[in-house]
């Protein structure tokens, strides 16, 4: 559990995916159980994306719950106004628990339940994690700017009143330290990372190799979240000083919005992948045959030895992709059709008009 949570404010700590062969994810996410019999549940770690959070959306977020637990602010009107805190600590807790799928009993009482069994990956959860947090994240965002945005009150006394950090600053500081000594840590460690990490060896050789370069992005992501947590504590302090002028609501909050766009960017790049598209877009011979036929007619897609294609073959997606595109009435097949059509699909699988012209299809 540990590990995973890690992820929430160090990007791609370990690893981006399992198919990125620059930096490929060697955590625990995806593993299959002792009982799993598929070759693909079987491997060592599957994840085909991040679970990152952000630094900045995690300490506003807790200080969101902790005015609704405890309420640690000195607005009486925000300490009354606690049931929605309570109400998403709540949401976040819960499906935090049920992401983490078998490692929870939670998640065995959830799979019981009539049509839940059929769901693809309990990680599906963390979308409601994130929602859950964007929320907790925009009223502890909230408290803060109301919070510098009220003047301190006049003080009668000439000694100045002692300086006390923001419950904000002192998690944000908390999280800098912690970082930056874990970075320090990984950075004195083994360089010899595969026999370091064992289970990283373990899960594919290929990946030992990249070793030295997983090493630097665990020490790289943990200066990133020091450097962030530190930034975070700068703005909130600053805007306790300026607090009660004229604008700096304003500016707080387009600094730290700034921030946190600066850095789901930055962390999420690398899962944005360009292609061009433009071809499926294009006509080709098949599309002006099925522009040249009045009737309505269904499409479907066939191997030459006479399978209706996997759910996952990237031909088929296209070509679904370019049927619906322009307004075909496209029809999955069956995986497998009758022998007596194989011959026939054989003969005529390179010349798929003429297949079309005899079957009347």
């Amino acid at each position: 559990i540990v590990q995973e949570v890690l992820e929430f404010i160090v990007p791609s700590f370990f690893g981006a995916q399992t198919s990125d062969q620059a930096l490929p994810y060697w955590g625990r996410l995806g593993q299959g159980g002792p009982e799993d019999n598929n070759a693909l549940k079987r491997l060592k770690s599957l994840r085909q994306h991040n679970v990152y959070l952000g630094i900045m959306q995690v300490v506003f977020a807790l200080f969101a719950i902790g005015i609704g637990l405890w309420g640690i602010t000195r607005n009486r009107e925000d300490r009354r106004a606690t049931s929605e805190h309570r109400f998403w600590a709540l949401v976040l807790l819960a499906t935090f628990l049920l992401a983490l799928g078998r490692h929870t009993p939670l998640y065995r009482l959830f799979y019981e339940l009539p049509f839940m069994s059929s769901m693809r990956c309990p990680i599906k959860f963390m979308h409601l994690v994130e929602v859950s947090t964007v929320v907790l994240f925009a009223m502890g965002l909230d408290h803060l700017l109301r919070d510098v945005q009220t003047a301190p009150p006049q003080i009668k006394k000439p000694a100045r009143p002692p300086w006390r950090p923001s419950p904000v600053s002192v998690m944000f500081v908390i999280m800098a330290v912690a970082s930056a000594l874990g970075a320090a840590l990984v950075m004195l460690s083994s360089r010899d990372f595969a026999d370091t990490w064992g289970e990283l060896r373990a899960y594919r050789p290929l990946i030992a190799l990249r070793g030295p370069d997983l090493l630097q992005n665990m020490a790289l992501g943990l200066l990133r979240a020091s450097l962030l947590a530190a930034l975070g504590a700068g703005v909130v302090e600053i805007g306790r000083v300026l607090r009660g002028r004229s604008g700096v609501q304003t500016w707080i909050a387009i600094i730290v919005c700034l921030i946190v766009a600066v850095d789901l960017t930055t962390a999420n790049s690398r899962f944005v992948k360009v292609s061009d598209m433009s071809s499926l877009m294009e006509k080709n011979d098949v599309l002006r045959t099925f522009d040249a036929v009045p009737q309505p007619f269904r499409v479907a897609v066939f191997h030459v030895d006479g399978r209706s294609p996997e759910p996952v073959d990237q031909d088929c997606e296209m070509l679904c992709f370019t049927a619906l595109s322009y307004d075909l009435d496209f029809v999955r097949t069956p995986y497998n059709v009758g022998f007596s059509y194989l011959g026939l699909f054989q003969t005529l699988g390179a010349d798929p008009i003429r297949f079309w012209q005899l079957t009347s299809s």
